[in-house]
């Protein structure tokens, strides 16, 4: 196995009172790194394909062109390879995998058709009065895992991703970061799909709650894969 790594575009937090940039230069030299912020795993995109060809390039003389993404603090995104043949089979250039929804699923996204279209819903595009629906169980039963897979030959650029607004607190003060989302690109394929899988494919550690959980007798790792040790 050969591991590479990538570097990310880095964007200038926002004062949330002036809406002005909180970073005082762009200098490398003089640059205070708490002042910027990565502008989500949507970026993945644009850092593959323009900001490092040199990778791509790699993929390409190696013959790979079948490419599966995951969070890396998600647990359960490994390679399945029932979805590597679905995704081989060439019926879809994209598709991300969602799963049932629990009530403790309320910080992401869900699938809504949109103008003839599969859509990533996040959240942060929820207006206030709908989100007590959009959390809930009775409308929306999927949740997305941000786990996707894609054709490497018909990856997409300079895609115009919904802007998730993240509001955050630097030194004391209100600021914001515009970020996008992964699996926001599923609308730009018309050859996509999303695809239900088991519960154990999302298992992110989040917080200490989670390593908890994780780490118990309910979980058992079988050849580098997390599986549920206990069905019940």
């Amino acid at each position: 196995i050969t591991a590479g790594t990538t570097k990310q575009q880095r964007f200038p937090r926002i004062d949330a009172e002036t809406l002005l940039p909180v970073a005082e230069t762009a200098d490398p030299a003089h640059l205070n790194l708490d002042d910027w912020y990565p502008p989500g795993h949507g970026d993945l995109y644009d850092t593959l394909k323009l900001l490092d060809p040199k990778l791509m390039d790699r993929f390409e003389a190696e013959g790979r062109d079948l490419l599966f993404i995951s969070n890396g603090d998600n647990l359960g995104g490994v390679l399945d390879l029932r979805l590597l043949k679905l995704l081989a089979s060439g019926e879809y250039d994209f598709f991300t995998e969602v799963v049932p929804k629990l009530a403790r699923d309320k910080k992401g996204g869900t699938i809504i058709e949109y103008q003839g279209r599969l859509k990533v819903l996040e959240v942060a595009e929820v207006p206030p009065q709908h989100l007590a629906e959009f959390v809930g169980m009775e409308k929306f039963k999927v949740f997305c895992t941000n786990n996707v897979w894609l054709r490497i030959p018909e990856m997409k650029t300079h895609l115009d991703l919904d802007i998730i607004v993240n509001r955050k607190s630097l030194r004391g003060k209100p600021v914001i970061q515009l970020e996008t989302a992964l699996g926001a690109a599923l609308q730009f394929y018309p050859r996509s799909c999303a695809v239900k899988v088991p519960r154990v494919r999302y298992a992110p550690v989040k917080a200490c709650s989670d390593l908890l959980l994780i780490s118990s007798d309910l979980y058992m790792v079988d050849h580098g894969t997390l599986v549920k040790d206990n069905p019940d």
